[in-house]
Parts: C-alpha cells; sequence; structure tokens
C-alpha cells in the first residue's frame, strides 16, 4: 500500500467535496493539523478508523482509498445524499433513513472492517 496514492487520494475527494482541510478533518473527528500531517505524508497513513468513518459518513469506497480500484463512492447517489445532507445540516444532525439504514451501514462497516483487517494484518491492527 502506497501512503503517496492514499494521500492523493484523500485530497482529491476533499477537493472533490469542496471542503477545507479542517472540515474534511471534523468528519474524519481528528483535528485540522492532523489531517494536514496525513495529507502531506509526515504521518504513516490514515487509520482503519478514520477509513471507516469516511465510508460510514461519506460512502467512501476503502478500496478506492486504499488500492485506487473502483468508484470513489460505493454508490453514486448515495453518495451525493450523504455529502449535502453532512454539509447542510452538520455532521451532529445527520441521520440516513431511520435505523434500518443505520443498522445495515454499521453491518457494512464490521463487513469491510473484518475483510481490511483479514488483506492487510500489517496496516490495520
Amino acid at each position: 500500500m502506497d501512503k503517496k496514492d492514499i494521500r492523493t487520494r484523500l485530497k482529491l475527494l476533499r477537493h472533490t467535496l469542496d471542503m477545507t482541510q479542517s472540515q474534511f478533518a471534523e468528519i474524519m473527528g481528528i483535528t485540522q493539523s492532523t489531517y494536514a500531517y496525513i495529507e502531506k505524508g509526515h504521518r504513516a497513513s490514515i487509520t482503519l478508523d478514520q477509513l471507516l468513518i469516511l465510508h460510514d459518513k461519506l460512502d467512501i469506497n476503502p478500496n478506492w482509498v486504499l488500492l485506487g480500484e473502483g468508484d470513489m463512492y460505493m454508490s453514486e447517489q448515495k453518495g451525493k445524499y450523504v455529502v449535502n445532507k453532512v454539509v447542510e445540516e452538520g455532521e451532529s444532525s445527520f441521520r440516513f433513513g431511520g435505523g434500518s439504514a443505520i443498522e445495515s451501514l454499521k453491518h457494512d462497516v464490521e463487513a469491510i472492517k473484518a475483510f481490511l483487517q483479514e488483506q492487510f494484518p500489517n496496516q490495520f491492527s
């Protein structure tokens, strides 16, 4: 896994969303300075938890972030909906279609987390 490619894709994602480093970092649950270190390559890479946050909150495809494979979003329409809701209403007020959709996403996130830990044991502990 090439951290340069990951940071390039993170920067592309942030620019695609038209977000500042501070806004993007807030969604990821980290400080702007921590995110800047990731984007500039001064920090190894994003953590599994941060990757899952991007998937959970913005419907970002983890394979795209890590490997550059597939589309940026898991679902084009869903990605646009999620991004618009997060930007318009703010993260704390965001809800995606009720409990069943949230539970489904949580299940998907756990499956992705297990897959990534199995495929990249040295990267995600």
